[in-house]
């Protein structure tokens, strides 16, 4: 009995020590199974991290490849700008040197037109001094105004800023002071002025300055006699249709026919000459005295 007991303790004994084993063994395995695995993990989780860090990187060289570039760009534009700057205020410079070589050089003409201009009328004077016929010394001293007509156009012109145009107000009164001087039965005459502060071009200054002469020389001329309250009235108005220009008087007055232009003498004939070359035609009126004038269209 004592020996069954031993061998059934042995065998008991065996079979606990092979289950332990096999326990032992189960165990080990999961052991392993979860040391691989959590290997496994941490090298995917190394190879992730990898992953991030090789794109950050690659990130990090493109940003900065970017703003290196942007950097070149905007450098390179800065300097293109600088330079395009420093040309255009060396172009600047030019264009406002060369404007005023211009403007110099314009005033010089004027100067120099007015200086001949005056030489011709001092010449006309000394050639009328040795006439003796009366309607070739007029002749000559109506070509001597017309000339210094011209020459106070060049003269106003030296004097002012502008080179290329100027106001009519700044030479017709000195024009008139001119023509006054010229004839002495213009003592008793009062010459005014309604001159709108308008400009206006050389091309149109000139001729401007002979029909002014011309129409207040005709009016001091035959407009009257030995009356008092002689006026001739100087006209300048600037409309929307464009400028009107009328010389007129409270004389006696023309002929129907000089209006008609049927007989008139070479001042007339000059009057409508200008007329058309202002661009418009010269009107002649007749009423409490003589108009003429003339429209200049507007540009």
């Amino acid at each position: 009995s004592n020996r069954y007991s031993d061998i059934k303790d042995t065998l008991l004994s065996r079979e606990k020590n092979a289950e332990l084993s096999r326990l032992q063994t189960s165990y080990d395995l999961s052991e392993k199974q979860r040391s691989i695995e959590a290997l496994t993990r941490d090298r995917e989780k190394l190879i992730e991290k990898e992953e991030r860090d090789k794109l950050l990187r690659y990130a990090l060289i493109v940003i900065i490849v970017i703003v290196f570039g942007f950097s070149i760009f905007i450098i390179n534009r800065t300097l293109v700008l600088r330079r395009t700057n420093t040309e255009l205020v060396a172009s600047k410079k030019l264009v406002e040197m060369r404007g005023l070589e211009k403007e110099v050089l314009l005033r010089e003409v004027h100067h120099r037109v007015k200086n001949n201009l005056q030489l011709t009328s001092s010449m006309l004077n000394l050639q009328a001094r040795e006439i003796t016929d009366v309607h070739a010394v007029q002749a000559l001293k109506d070509a001597r105004d017309r000339i210094k007509a011209i020459s106070i156009v060049h003269q106003e012109l030296f004097a002012n800023d502008a080179v290329s145009a100027l106001k009519p107000m700044d030479y017709i009164p000195s024009l008139c002071r001119s023509i006054e001087s010229s004839h002495a039965s213009s003592q008793n005459i009062s010459i005014n002025f309604d001159i709108d502060p308008v400009e206006i071009s050389l091309d149109i200054a000139v001729p401007l300055g002979l029909f002014i002469n011309e129409a207040v020389t005709n009016s001091i001329k035959h407009a009257f006699g030995n009356e008092s309250g002689c006026v001739i009235s100087i006209i300048c108005k600037a409309s929307p249709h464009g400028l009107l220009i009328a010389v007129k008087d409270n004389g006696k007055g023309v002929s129907s026919k000089i209006i008609t232009g049927e007989g008139s003498g070479f001042g007339m004939k000059l009057l409508i000459s200008l007329g058309t070359r202002l661009g418009s035609k010269t009107e002649f009126t007749h009423v409490n005295g003589t108009t003429v004038s003339v429209l200049i269209p507007g540009k």
